[in-house]
Parts: structure tokens; sequence; C-alpha cells
């Protein structure tokens, strides 16, 4: 189990979210933005743009 708040890596409890998932940042998008198309690509998880103007729910990943 992990949490984390994303900028803050003071956060972090646990395994970044990142890493507990196997994921491994690669070419020119932001890392946020790649983490997200990771994903909506791997587990079907997808984000409309509208909402990233809200405050984001909390998830758990096992």
């Amino acid at each position: 189990m992990t949490s984390f708040e994303p900028g803050l890596p003071h956060l972090v409890n646990g395994a970044p979210a990142e890493v507990a998932l196997g994921f491994v940042h690669s070419g020119d998008e932001p890392g946020d933005v790649a983490f997200l198309r990771f994903l909506e690509g791997e587990l079907g998880i997808s984000l409309p743009w509208e909402e990233t103007e809200a405050e984001l729910s909390a998830a758990a990943f096992t």
C-alpha cells in the first residue's frame, strides 16, 4: 500500500506510486502527464481533462 500527494514528495508513505506500479518515465512529456497515460494504458484508469481542474480524490492500488 502506498499513498502520495503529487508534487509533495515529503507526503509519500511507502513506495512511490510510479515505482510500485512499474512505471518508467521516458520521452518529452512531463512526468505527471506520462504517468497518467501509463495508468490509462495499463490499468484502464482515465481522468477527464475537466476533472484535472478540481480537487482530486484519493485512490488505493494493491
